[in-house]
């Protein structure tokens, strides 16, 4: 099934190399702009769904594409963003001083890396996928389904669309509304 993924738009973290993880920041100016321009690159794509996760800077996002393609929203926690825990609202500097050798697991193998409160790489492909399989018995008839997102799940689940592991995770490059088209063999998600 044919899938097209929407990281949000740009916030003020993306651009302070800051993990907002779950915090309830809104888009920036440039991430409006985004937002509006991408809806309009889809207006005639053929989306017949539309899904999104659950925190303002995606919803914003996702409003702006079914205002332009005429595609009810659905709202999914399944597609909320990777818990951080303790590394959420810290800067990548910060973590780096703070949590040195997590900071360095991270950097060398992502799926390894295991924090108290904090989802694995493993863990939110299990959530994101289980997401993506329910999008697919509630879109009947689906022709292409738009999911906006968020950097972390957008890149779990093309590693298992690509049939790759979990620790090329940091080698996929998620920019904010850009659209990522993906086959997912939706007999492989059960």
């Amino acid at each position: 099934m044919k899938f097209i993924f929407i990281r949000h738009g740009e916030i003020d973290s993306n651009t302070r190399h800051i993990y907002s993880g779950r915090s309830q920041e809104s888009l920036n100016a440039s991430g409006v702009a985004q937002a509006i321009n991408v809806a309009r690159s889809l207006k005639n794509a053929g989306i017949s769904h539309l899904y999104c996760g659950p925190l303002p800077r995606v919803i914003e996002t996702a409003e702006h594409i079914s205002a332009e393609t005429g595609v009810e929203l659905v709202k999914m926690d399944a597609f909320n963003e990777l818990a951080m825990g303790p590394w959420e609202g810290l800067s990548e500097e910060e973590v780096a001083k703070q949590f040195p050798e997590d900071w360095r697991i991270w950097n060398t193998t992502p799926a390894a890396l295991v924090l108290q409160c904090r989802e694995t790489l493993a863990q939110l492909q299990k959530r994101a996928l289980a997401g993506l399989a329910e999008v697919i018995t509630r879109s009947p008839g689906a022709q292409k389904i738009c999911v906006v997102s968020h950097v972390a799940v957008i890149r779990v689940i093309q590693l298992f669309a690509e049939q790759r592991a979990l620790d090329e995770y940091k080698r996929l490059r998620v920019p904010n509304a850009t659209p990522i088209i993906l086959d997912i063999n939706e007999n492989k998600l059960s």
